[in-house]
C-alpha cells in the first residue's frame, strides 16, 4: 500500500495492481463525514434547526412524518 497526497492536501492510499493504481478512499469518506457531523452539532447549538412539525408542513407531501 502506498500513499498519496492531493492538491488539496488529502491524503489516499493506493495499491499498484498491474497496469492500474486503486486508490482506497475511506479514510478520506470518513474525514467528509466527520465535518459533516461537526456541522450538524454547530447547527444544533446556534438554533439553526427546525421542528419535526415544521417538517411535516415543508416535507409532508412527500411523507415526511407518516
Amino acid at each position: 500500500m502506498y500513499t498519496l497526497v492531493c492538491r488539496k492536501g488529502n491524503i489516499l492510499d493506493y495499491i499498484k495492481k498491474d497496469n492500474y493504481y486503486i486508490t482506497d478512499t475511506q479514510q478520506l469518506a470518513q474525514e467528509h463525514d466527520r465535518q459533516i457531523i461537526e456541522e450538524s452539532f454547530a447547527d444544533s447549538e446556534t438554533g439553526r434547526t427546525v421542528s419535526e412539525e415544521e417538517m411535516r408542513q415543508e416535507f409532508g407531501k412527500y411523507g415526511w412524518g407518516k
